[in-house]
């Protein structure tokens, strides 16, 4: 029978004793399994309108779009338009550059209201110039493209997916701030849709390069690009359009950030990198091929004069903020990555003009079909038919990059839980230091893979590169976990969010760095090329023992303590007073902290500066 006060009846199990449990229970249970009372109740509170919008930005067009961008990328590149690693190195990370510049995105949509709007029409831009560019790389043969055109046109789909990104965490910073029970449940809506919908395009993307080519993925992606255009078409995000009154923010912003110190240092340290990183990715574009031997010397000058004065401006607000920042940058550009393993080990598309895979039997009838004019010849310049398959190299299938990813995918997940489990407590210079030197005894495996010793010992190519794929995902979750720790735990008062983003921006630019290194190297090498690869060996070897280098960093530039220390106990000093103290030259305190020595939008919790760090 029902409780007293309950107008349900109960649902007894056979054991007498299971607890009882209501039908009304089990009901909910279920429904929360499927993930609908999650999505209601955020729909609740912010209406289901924003809840899609959050979907269609993080789950179709960054979950989906970008898994068949990126996927489709290697192949079109290399395969389609026959570019060498060194010069996809190039083209890849000028494309990156939209990743680099997100706190300036952030900034820019901050202060320079469009049609009244913040949000809605940089998005919206960012929806046609991704829909342009993806229609673009659809619809032009392969053979018409140039690498400065490929790589103009994939940097504006990475503004596609980069800068909607950004338009949305704002909006979920804003309305965590009017509910903060529900920002945990924001966040979770964000990155749970991005895994969710990435799952199954990250699956299927290999069966299509195999069946259809790489210019199928990206006609794929322009659904993802409408589909970010929808919310600030159908006014999804829940925006206001402001009066001219609110374009006084650009003049009063700059005069903000500039009047606040450690706001001024930390701008200047943002825009520093990105100039650099535009500038870089420019000249290695445009002139990387043709004079290789000045860009890659400037490039190395210029990575070291920008760690050198991002070190000088960051000190001014503290020293071991500054050694941190300069190892989030370093630890990227001292390991060189370029595709040319990829290039070596793959197999084309099933529609590529690449004919290194097929047999020789499938050769001699390609040959026969040509003499007899039924098929039309090679494109001139193209290496013979089988030359790969003839040198007995790996020739992987795209579907086995697929599932190679799908698995990279998974161990993110699981060298998350391992830190969690048996690492927290290690300090951070340890854990660092430990999983670059694995990391490094790991990479010494491809040199096992390029001289084909796997094959020796019975280890066949796709499990070789599956379990290789595993242990380097695992220790590159081991590395990030401890970077995310300090880099938060570090940020100075009142630019908090700021100071994160520019730790990202750094990352990825130290990522982007590492490509133009190792295209530099290969280049260094030569030899490094289709068909022979005669140097590969070398190079590889080359490249791991570099990538071991930022374990000499560790002790100098590593934060000390454990991600339980405070920032004072891992050798800071950048709160509160003495921040101040050391930035204003020591000024008294109490003059500093009264709202008289303050801007009035500084001392205001919704000032422009307060709501562009909760943007970034």
């Amino acid at each position: 029978p029902p409780r007293p006060g309950q107008g349900e009846y109960e649902c007894w199990c056979a054991t007498p004793t299971t607890r009882p449990v209501s039908m009304a229970t089990l009901l909910r249970r279920a429904d929360s399994l499927t993930g609908r009372a999650f999505l209601r109740r955020l729909s609740a509170a912010f209406g289901w309108r924003y809840v899609a919008a959050c979907i269609l930005a993080y789950g179709v067009n960054q979950g989906m779009g970008e898994k068949f961008v990126f996927g489709a990328r290697q192949y079109y590149l290399l395969d389609d338009i026959g570019m060498t690693s060194a010069e996809y190195g190039r083209v890849a990370g000028f494309s990156h550059i939209p990743w680099q510049l997100k706190s300036l995105f952030g900034l820019l949509s901050d202060t320079v209201p469009l049609g009244g709007m913040h949000r809605a029409p940089y998005m919206l831009i960012a929806g046609v110039l991704g829909l342009f560019a993806l229609g673009m790389l659809t619809a032009l043969p392969a053979a018409t493209v140039s690498a400065p055109l490929a790589g103009f046109l994939l940097l504006l789909t990475n503004v596609n997916f980069a800068m909607p990104d950004v338009m949305i965490d704002a909006t979920v910073a804003e309305r965590a701030k009017v509910r903060p029970e529900l920002g945990a449940a924001l966040q979770a809506l964000c990155w749970g849709s991005l895994g969710v919908a990435g799952v199954p395009a990250g699956v299927v993307k290999g069966y299509l390069i195999e069946w259809y080519g790489a210019r199928l993925l990206f006609g794929l992606a322009i659904f993802a690009a409408l589909a970010v255009m929808v919310p600030p078409l159908g006014g999804w995000l829940g925006e206001t359009r402001r009066a001219a009154a609110s374009r006084k923010g650009v003049r009063a912003m700059c005069g903000e950030v500039w009047s606040h110190p450690t706001k001024k240092v930390v701008a200047a340290s943002a825009a520093l990198v990105g100039l650099y990183s535009i500038s870089l990715g420019v000249l290695q574009l445009t002139v990387g091929r043709s004079h290789s031997e000045l860009v890659d010397s400037l490039t190395l000058g210029g990575n070291f004069g920008l760690t050198t004065l991002l070190y000088l401006l960051l000190r001014r607000v503290d020293d071991c903020l500054a050694r941190a920042a300069v190892f989030t940058f370093l630890s990227g550009v001292l390991q060189p990555y370029s595709s040319v393993l990829f290039e070596w080990a793959h197999a084309p598309a099933a529609d590529s003009a690449d004919l290194r895979c097929r047999s020789a039997a499938a050769c001699a009838a390609l040959d026969a079909a040509v003499a007899n004019g039924t098929a039309p010849p090679p494109p001139d310049g193209s290496l013979p038919c089988g030359w790969a398959a003839a040198q007995q190299l790996p020739c992987l299938s795209p579907i086995v990059y697929t599932w190679v990813g799908v698995v990279s995918s998974a161990t993110l997940a699981g060298g998350t839980a391992l830190y969690a489990t048996y690492f927290q407590t290690w300090s951070y210079r340890s854990i660092l230091a430990t999983s670059q030197a694995a990391l490094f005894l790991i990479n010494l495996l491809d040199n096992v893979f390029v001289a084909r010793l796997n094959l020796r010992f019975g280890v066949s190519d796709v499990a070789f590169i599956f379990g290789d794929e595993v242990l380097v995902g695992v220790l590159s979750r081991l590395q990030a976990m401890p970077f995310l720790i300090y880099a938060a735990k570090l940020c100075p008062p009142s630019v908090e969010a700021s100071m994160f983003a520019l730790f990202m921006g750094l990352s990825n630019f130290g990522s982007a760095a590492g490509q133009y290194v190792g295209s530099a190297l290969l280049r260094f090498f030569g030899g490094v090329e289709a068909p022979a690869f005669e140097r590969l060996g070398a190079y590889v070897f080359t490249r791991t023992l570099i990538g071991a280098t930022p374990i000499l960093l560790v002790p100098l530039l590593v934060p000390r303590g454990t991600p339980q220390s405070t920032a004072a106990a891992m050798g800071a000093r950048i709160s509160g007073d003495v921040e101040l103290d050391k930035l204003k030259g020591g000024e008294d305190r109490q003059r500093l902290n009264s709202s008289e020595a303050r801007p009035a939008a500084e001392a205001s919790s919704e000032g422009d500066c307060e709501r562009v760090e909760r943007t970034v």
